[in-house]
């Protein structure tokens, strides 16, 4: 693990080469153009430690910083990580989200690619997911967090608007995206990744088999689609299979990270069942 840039001395001015460089982040051409991103938050700072991340720079700002993190902070300096101190004024500017806390880092983004073995789906419930074009980094931050929680076998953004390294995915799948198997593909080169392991398609259809009551294949993909579009006609025209979430309301959809979670815990519940017998 890199040791990080950083010296411990105190960066008082927005206009700090680093921190008007690092603010950038925030733009995705540039996170492409550096393999970097930005991460915010002491949760999601540790996640991403303890999973190897590598650690460019390290910004710790005093003024936030609480009683129960200055712990961490004392084993992170004796592993040689030293921080770049801020003042409250510098970390508002660096940080995307409002009312940031002490903690802010610069790391080295690197997603693993369709064949790495973190996707094979060990120990996981065996549904895949495929958040297709999705516009609202909550949404697939919401995804994330409910793919990790409910032992989904891996999450692939496909074709997408956001991406995995966005601020706001970080901070809405809370680090999760450090630990959970997941990468970003296009359509084609993901359909042929699961052509290759036999694993079908699934949508979700309003038309479809209740999700309840039909029989669900292991391993399997579930493809979830734009907010506003839905499932493309790519997806649609390879799905073996659309399963439908019977809804009792007046109101005839479900948010996609909602209809996501419901399928992704069905897959788990299965499981659970399958293994008490």
């Amino acid at each position: 693990m890199n040791s990080g840039e950083g010296h411990s001395y105190y960066i008082s001015s927005s206009k700090n080469p680093k921190i008007k460089d690092d603010i950038r982040l925030r733009e995705r051409r540039h996170r492409r153009l550096t393999g970097l991103m930005t991460v915010e938050g002491y949760p999601e700072f540790r996640l991403a430690w303890e999973s190897g991340a590598e650690i460019r720079r390290l910004y710790i700002c005093p003024d936030f910083i609480k009683d129960n993190e200055q712990a961490f902070l004392s084993q992170l300096e004796s592993r040689g990580l030293r921080p770049l101190t801020v003042s409250s004024r510098v970390m508002d500017k660096l940080a995307y989200r409002e009312h940031p806390d002490a903690w802010l880092a610069v790391l080295e983004w690197k997603r693993p690619a369709l064949n790495d073995p973190r996707m094979s789906g060990e120990h996981s419930s065996g549904l895949y997911i495929i958040a297709e074009d999705l516009e609202k980094p909550g949404n697939l931050g919401a995804i994330l967090r409910s793919a990790d929680a409910s032992a989904a076998a891996g999450v692939i953004v496909s074709e997408g608007r956001t991406d995995l390294s966005n601020p706001n995915v970080v901070r809405a799948s809370k680090g999760v995206n450090f630990t959970m198997p997941c990468t970003e593909a296009g359509n084609s080169e993901t359909w042929e990744w699961l052509s290759s392991r036999n694993i079908p398609v699934l949508i979700a259809d309003p038309g479809g088999e209740s999700l309840w009551e039909t029989s669900l294949p292991v391993p399997a993909a579930v493809v979830l689609g734009a907010e506003k579009e839905g499932v493309s006609s790519f997806w649609r025209e390879r799905a073996s299979l659309r399963i439908g979430i019977p809804m009792d309301g007046r109101v005839n959809s479900l948010n996609v990270a909602q209809a996501g979670t419901l399928i992704m815990y069905e897959y788990l519940r299965r499981k659970n069942l399958e293994i008490q017998r």
